[in-house]
């Protein structure tokens, strides 16, 4: 997930970057010029302040567009995650 303005710095050169690698990401915007760039008009992108439930929805429809599957994310309450691995 790219904030598309962080401290007055566009995140566009990041988001190329991983659109070349076909690393899929999302947007997230409060910033209203952030949000009519043509390039990336039909990425995901979430409004801020971004709620659990809308990146939750949001990471399951990219994860589900990729081509190899979705990566398995643990369980928040998961050993693993609680030993930050």
């Amino acid at each position: 997930m790219l904030d598309i303005n962080l401290g007055g710095e566009m995140v566009y050169p990041v988001a190329d970057r991983l659109a070349a690698l076909d690393v899929p990401f999302l947007f997230a915007t409060g910033d209203v010029q952030g949000r009519d760039n043509p390039r990336y008009g039909a990425q995901p992108r979430l409004e801020k302040p971004v709620i659990a439930p809308e990146l939750l929805r949001a990471l399951d429809d990219l994860f589900a567009a990729m081509p190899h599957g979705a990566p398995r994310i643990p369980d928040a309450g998961s050993a693993q995650v609680r030993a930050g691995g």
